[in-house]
């Protein structure tokens, strides 16, 4: 964590204008670093087919009164699992990500 608060201590210095260029650039990252997370999603998920679980992502409402959820889509997505156990569906949260789960 000590790096993120140097890497803060200078972002502050920046000026509007390069302000909006590290946005940018931020928003791209992650867009990239999202493909790449859903490629290895994919490929997990077909690594687990036919074993009987289904994986799915979903937007929660935290409850909270005054939250940004209430009137949006919600808190997420995060992951669960899903699987049929005595005739009943079973439900597990994983996480934001699908590496939480061992193989």
């Amino acid at each position: 964590m000590e790096h993120l608060h140097k890497i803060e201590e200078e972002i502050i210095k920046l000026p509007l204008a390069e302000l909006y260029q590290l946005h940018a650039w931020l928003q791209e990252l992650i867009r990239i670093e999202q493909k790449k997370a859903d490629r290895e999603t994919r490929a997990f998920l077909e690594h687990q087919a036919g074993v009987g679980i289904t994986y799915r992502q979903e937007y929660i409402k935290c409850g909270k009164e005054h939250c940004k959820c209430v009137n949006g889509q919600g808190h997420g997505p995060y992951w669960y699992a899903y699987w049929n156990e005595n005739g009943q569906t079973r439900k597990k949260y994983i996480g934001k990500s699908l590496k939480k789960i061992s193989s």
